[in-house]
Parts: C-alpha cells; structure tokens; sequence
C-alpha cells in the first residue's frame, strides 16, 4: 500500500473586533472588579471579555489585563470539554488593520481555561494603539472538526518533498519624536513594530531609546527557523548594523541588538525611522526514490547420520545438528536525489 498523508482537520472560527472606549478613564479608576466588555457564544459555551487596569502609580495605571474567559455558568464546570479550542487575542493599530500586540493559547487552554494579555500602559501608548479615547482588541476562537481525509500515493510513485527556500521581508517603524518617546518610556520599555509575515511566520521588532532593538518571533509552536537581518536607523540617529544570524524556536524567541545611539544635533525634527530586514532560511529536504531491495535466499541443510546397523538395532535418538549460518541476507540500495528550485522573494513591506 502507498504512503498515507493527513491533511489538517477543518474548523469553526469566530473573529470579534472589540473597541475598547473611554480609555482615559479606564487608566485612572481603579475597578472593584474586572469590568466586562462583550459576551458572546462559541462551541455552544458562553465566553466573556473583560478589561482590568493595574499597579496605579501616580494616579495612572501602568498595565492593563485583559482576559478572554468562560461565563460563570460554564466556569466551574469539571466536565467542561475544552480541547480543540484555542483563542488568539490582539491589540491593532490606529487603522484597525495591523497587528501590534498578541496572545494566543496555543493548546493550552484545556489546562488554563482562560487568556490574559497584558499591556503595558505607555508601550501602548507609543506604539500607537490609542485613537480617539480608543483601542481596538481583535479576539479569534477557533475549534477544530474531528475529521481526517487520508491520501493514497500509487505505489510506484517517489515520496517527494519540495524544497523549502529563503523568503525575505522588512518591516518600518515611524517614531514621531525620538526625545518624546525617550521622555515617555521607563526602563525596559519599548515601541512595538506592527507584526509582518515571512517564511510562514510571524514577527514584530521592538525599539527601546536606550539604544536596544529586538526582533521576535511570534508565531509559536512551529519548527525551529533561521533567520539572517538587520536593522537601519533614519532621521535624528543615522545607523546600519552588520547582518546577523540566530535560529528561533519556542524556548528563544527573541534577539536582542544592542548599539549607542548618537542623536544629530544638525537634524530639523527628531523624527526616526526604524527598518529591520530579514530573510529566512530553511534547509532544503530531499526528495528521495523507492529503496531498491534485493534478497538472497540461502538454503538451509539438515545433516542426519546414518547408522551401519542392524535396523532392529538402531538408537532411539537421532543426532541431528544444524549448522550456524547467517539469516537470509537483505541488501537495500537508496540513491537520493536533491533538487532545490528558487521561488520568488516576498515583497518589502511598509516600504
């Protein structure tokens, strides 16, 4: 019989785009109790959203929660079935278009059962999230179908495997006044880049004035992926770093680049952009032919000695002895064959 291949199982999802209002408000009352912004049905269980701010300082909070939770008739239900259910969460930017902020379960919220995405009030501030008192939040749920399609390969046919090629992309920050957002930030704060795909997944940059870029993957749970980049500064600091490389997976998703920013003091404005190029490489797989396979067959022999007498004198027990010889033997010949075809590089982005 042929090869088999399993193709992803169908599924159900639900976007909701949540306008967060009257976030002037929200960041200077602290709350009793989580305040609720939209209940909505799923899978046939009722969900909820709900926005909390924290850690007042100054009279403004310095984070926001806010979860995706169960309703309180489905909460402490023990028989409650949440697997295949997973929840994706997002905080856009002023078009309503792009992603800035992200958190998604990722199969765990079987054991978790809720989603908490915290955001960092000045972050969200400088990243350009707010407009008009508002923020909007992008909350996907998605369950997948139980059934499974299985395809057949004929039998003769090669199990080939098309080879994966470097796919390139780049991604542009804009920061009105470097000595604003400088002013505005504390330590270990940074500006977010909307997010960007390439080579099947997704990344952001983050800028800090303190002179720190860091680039991050956000997709999680796929395969580790090598990516080669850079990062050119434009505007009040002029910088080009050197390319580099680093391998990203679920346990190191992030590099950080560190470099001494020298603002131009003949500049007109403060004004800077910030650019990261990347391009993503991934090892080509062969495509391998049918293993040949010959088998030899050797013969096995049963030497029994015959007596020399009488036949009303012959023992009882016959000798029987078998020689110690090797099991038939296999010989199996592969000659792999590798083919590696360019594909055309991704389009710049927000060039």
């Amino acid at each position: 019989m042929g090869a088999t291949a399993s193709h992803p199982s169908p599924r159900d999802e639900m976007p909701l785009h949540v306008r967060i209002s009257d976030y002037s408000n929200l960041v200077r009352v602290p709350l009793l109790h989580r305040e609720t912004v939209r209940t909505f049905s799923f899978g046939g269980i009722l969900w909820i959203i709900t926005v909390e701010p924290k850690q007042f300082n100054e009279g403004l909070a310095d984070r926001i929660h806010v979860w995706v939770d169960l309703h309180s008739r489905f909460r402490y239900k023990p028989d409650l079935v949440l697997q295949g259910i997973d929840i994706s969460m997002e905080v856009l930017d002023v078009t309503g278009e792009n992603t800035v902020f992200h958190e998604e379960t990722n199969g765990m919220l079987e054991s978790d059962r809720v989603l908490i995405m915290v955001l960092y009030r000045r972050e969200l501030e400088a990243s350009s999230c707010v407009r008009d008192d508002t923020f909007t939040l992008r909350c996907t749920l998605t369950k997948q179908q139980a059934t499974w399609w299985r395809v057949f390969s004929k039998p003769n046919e090669p199990a080939s495997l098309e080879p994966q090629v470097a796919m390139a992309g780049s991604n542009m920050l804009t920061i009105g006044s470097f000595y604003k957002l400088k002013a505005t930030l504390r330590g270990g704060e940074c500006t977010y880049s909307t997010h960007f795909a390439v080579g099947g997944c997704r990344w952001y940059f983050q800028f800090s004035p303190t002179g720190v870029i860091s680039l991050v993957r956000a997709s999680k749970g796929t395969a580790p992926t090598t990516a080669e980049f850079s990062f050119e500064l434009e505007g009040v600091v002029n910088l080009e770093s050197e390319k580099m490389t680093h391998t990203f997976n679920h346990a190191n998703s992030r590099y950080f680049y560190r470099c001494r920013l020298e603002p131009s003091t003949s500049a007109m404005d403060d004004h800077l952009i910030v650019r990261c190029r990347l391009t993503i490489i991934m090892v080509e797989r062969l495509s391998l032919p049918h293993a040949t396979i010959a088998v030899e067959k050797i013969p096995r022999k049963i030497m029994v000695e015959k007596p020399s007498l009488p036949v009303d004198k012959i023992p009882q027990k016959i000798t029987v002895e078998k020689p110690s010889l090797p099991p038939a033997a296999i010989r199996i010949t592969a000659t792999p064959h590798t083919e590696s075809v360019q594909t055309p590089l991704l389009s710049a982005m927000y060039d």
